[in-house]
């Protein structure tokens, strides 16, 4: 057999590999659709709550994103700055107005990034029973302390 007739028969058979293995992950991919989530199944949920679920948090994930990281970065790098300035005893009190300063801007950047959060939990409890709500809260705390 010659050289082209092997590489055509090798480009035959990975192009049939490829096949199956699209054809696999696309079958799992639907039948994933199907099934209900993990907290579905944890909590007990209807359909309805499912989806209202998914709907609440998925909405939190948009909202909140992740952690300010950057911002709370650029709060701390603005504060530094301020504080090289201050080198004499007679400059301190000023010290202490950039760090209540940096203090009260950390607290409500914090604040408005919970708040979907908080937000989310609230509806959360009113589409679950007084059950689910509880397991849902023992859930969250065994993913804190896993994460």
């Amino acid at each position: 057999m010659n050289s082209s007739k092997a590489l055509l028969i090798f480009a035959f058979v990975m192009v049939l590999v490829a096949g199956f293995w699209v054809g696999r992950s696309v079958s799992q991919a639907n039948q994933n659709e199907d099934r209900p989530t993990w907290l579905a199944e944890e909590l007990n949920l209807s359909s309805e709550q499912e989806l209202e679920m998914q709907e609440i948090w998925g909405e939190v994930r948009q909202k909140m994103g992740d952690y300010p990281g950057d911002e709370r970065r650029a709060l701390s790098d603005k504060r530094e700055e301020s504080i090289k300035g201050l080198l004499t005893e007679e400059q301190y009190p000023l010290y202490l107005e950039i760090q209540e300063r940096y203090r009260q801007e950390k607290e409500e950047l914090i604040r408005n990034w919970k708040t979907p959060y908080e937000d989310a939990m609230k509806r959360t409890q009113e589409i679950l029973s007084e059950d689910q709500f509880s397991r849902f809260e023992v859930l969250k705390e065994k993913r804190r302390k896993h994460d």
